[in-house]
């Protein structure tokens, strides 16, 4: 299974009922995000929308990529929807063209859906 098919599947339609779950976004994302000891991540841009989230692709305009290393910081990637997560999915960082405006960043891991 691809990684955004993966993704959809545990986290996609959580996201629709967010007032719900625990989630954390804008400034407290990042902060979350940071604090992750990641050093293999995946880094993987949207191929369609995600309800519940301001993510409308236009096309594809990134690449998906595996990463070793620490987590890079992605917020100059400001018009592109795309999503961060190690590869066993625990956790996931979502960056849309509406990040600090309309909301997001999100951060939200697999355990706050349980």
């Amino acid at each position: 299974m691809d990684a955004e098919n993966r993704w959809r599947k545990l986290y996609g339609q959580a996201l629709q009922g967010r007032p719900r779950i625990r989630l954390r976004v804008g400034a407290k994302a990042e902060y979350e995000y940071q604090q992750q000891l990641c050093t293999h991540y995946l880094i993987v841009p949207f191929t369609a929308d995600v309800a519940g989230l301001p993510v409308h692709v236009l096309g594809r305009r990134l690449g998906a990529y595996e990463c070793h290393g620490p987590l890079a910081p992605l917020d100059a990637f400001c018009d592109v929807e795309l999503f961060v997560c190690p590869t066993d999915f625990a956790w996931s960082m979502v960056y849309t063209h509406e990040d600090y405006a309309w909301g997001g960043p999100y951060f939200i891991r697999a355990e706050w859906l349980r």
